[in-house]
């Protein structure tokens, strides 16, 4: 803390101090912040990252904060359980094991550039969205029953920046 942080902090414990600036500040409102300032405060605040012991005190202060009133059906956000199939079928236990076994037969290494270790990610050779397009899955059930999308030969190993340069990354290209 600076020498005027200490002053001030000295000051405040004074109740008369205390008072008379309360009686000062009285009907006095923060203009509102401009645009300006607030781009001011983000590019201040951008890339700041609290220490650890400030990380488990906040995380100690919003323990049992929680709002099950909140949660799922109950939370305005809700939207009657929409989850995309895609993001169904990346939750199954059957897609983590393929990766996994990708990840395991390449030895953790991008099969492009071979950097090891690192942001892997296992791609599909053969286009996700064309297996699930000409299998004609609709369903979970459809998902876990289809050979061709747990095929660890359909699979490779890839860096996220090899992975960026695929044709097939992301969504279809037309």
């Amino acid at each position: 803390m600076n020498k005027r942080g200490l002053k001030t902090k000295g000051l405040w414990e004074n109740p008369e101090y205390r008072k008379k600036m309360s009686e000062a500040h009285k009907g006095i409102k923060m203009p509102p912040f401009t645009d300006e300032h607030k781009e001011r405060i983000r590019k201040t605040m951008l890339g700041q990252k609290y220490p650890p012991e400030r990380c488990a005190n906040i995380s100690k202060a919003q323990r049992g904060r929680g709002c099950p009133w909140q949660r799922g059906e109950k939370s305005h956000f809700w939207k009657g359980g929409l989850t995309s199939l895609k993001l169904q079928i990346k939750n199954l236990i059957e897609y983590r094991q393929w990766r996994s076994d990708v990840y395991t037969r390449d030895n953790f290494t991008c099969v492009l550039c071979g950097q090891r270790g690192g942001k892997l990610q296992a791609d599909h050779i053969k286009a996700y969205h064309l297996i699930i397009k000409e299998n004609m899955i609709k369903n979970v059930e459809d998902a876990r029953n289809c050979e061709e999308l747990w095929n660890i030969n359909n699979g490779r190993t890839l860096c996220r920046p090899c992975h960026f340069k695929t044709l097939n990354y992301g969504r279809p290209k037309n």
